[in-house]
């Protein structure tokens, strides 16, 4: 029998991009609604409602994307300087959809 020449790095890179495509695929085909639309077309009564812990440099990435989907209602951080800030992003967000207030705890 012989062996075909096939390396371990050559294997590693078919492997991933078959693991890749079949993953991704799922994601381009789907005709499901997904979370966000859910959010978006569900009354103001019905938005999920979120408080934040830490709000320093990467919460300022995240956590207004998170208020996309859901309500600031409190913030809290060790440093008040970020407390803060994140408050006054947080009640920037939440006046934009009606007025719900940001506590900082």
């Amino acid at each position: 029998m012989s062996r075909p020449n096939q390396s371990r790095r050559h294997f590693l890179k078919s492997a991933s991009a078959v693991a890749a495509a079949t993953a991704s695929t799922p994601f381009w085909f789907s005709t499901a609604r997904s979370f966000a639309d859910d959010a978006a077309a569900a009354g103001p009564n019905a938005r999920l409602r979120l408080g934040c812990i830490g709000t320093g440099d990467r919460w300022k990435a995240v956590g207004p994307a998170a208020m996309g989907f859901a309500d600031c209602l409190a913030v809290c951080d060790v440093d008040s300087n970020h407390a803060a800030e994140g408050k006054q992003i947080a009640t920037d967000r939440n006046s934009k959809r009606g007025e719900r207030r940001c506590r900082r705890v």
